[in-house]
């Protein structure tokens, strides 16, 4: 397999645990493209399987497209959002998500208590500091944009 300057969003095998105990997703234009649930691909790898990227267009796709995940185990019940090879949120990002709440809420089954949070789950990654924010929980949002 030749490699490529994207092969550290690939899953490498201390991701695997965390891989399969989220549910990824994708925007796509309008339409959340969710992962089926357990899978242990990366947000790369899914891109790749549903034929979305190829090398040359990896970049752009990933600016383009915001995308994240729901963690609902344990004492976690949160859904993140953030796009770039990176996983870096701006006021665009934001404004998005929060206006396609009620859809990943219908999509998803997420309930009021679900805390909405943008960047990764650990903001230290490969070496590269995240900011990450918590934006508050979905009951909260939602009373909001009413």
């Amino acid at each position: 397999m030749t490699r490529s300057k994207h092969d550290f969003l690939r899953t490498r095998p201390k991701d695997v645990d965390f891989h399969s105990s989220r549910i990824m997703f994708w925007v796509l234009g309008e339409d959340i493209m969710v992962a089926p649930q357990g899978t242990q691909k990366s947000h790369l790898e899914m891109a790749e399987a549903e034929g979305w990227i190829n090398e040359e267009n990896t970049q752009e796709f990933f600016q383009r497209n915001m995308r994240g995940f729901l963690l609902r185990h344990d004492e976690e019940n949160k859904i993140h959002f953030y796009r770039g090879v990176g996983f870096r949120f701006d006021d665009e990002v934001i404004a998005l998500a929060t206006r396609m709440l009620p859809r990943f809420v219908e999509v998803l089954g997420l309930d009021a208590e679900t805390k909405v949070v943008f960047g990764p789950k650990d903001s230290l990654i490969n070496g590269v500091e995240y900011p990450i924010r918590f934006r508050g929980t979905i009951g909260e949002l939602l009373s909001e944009v009413k």
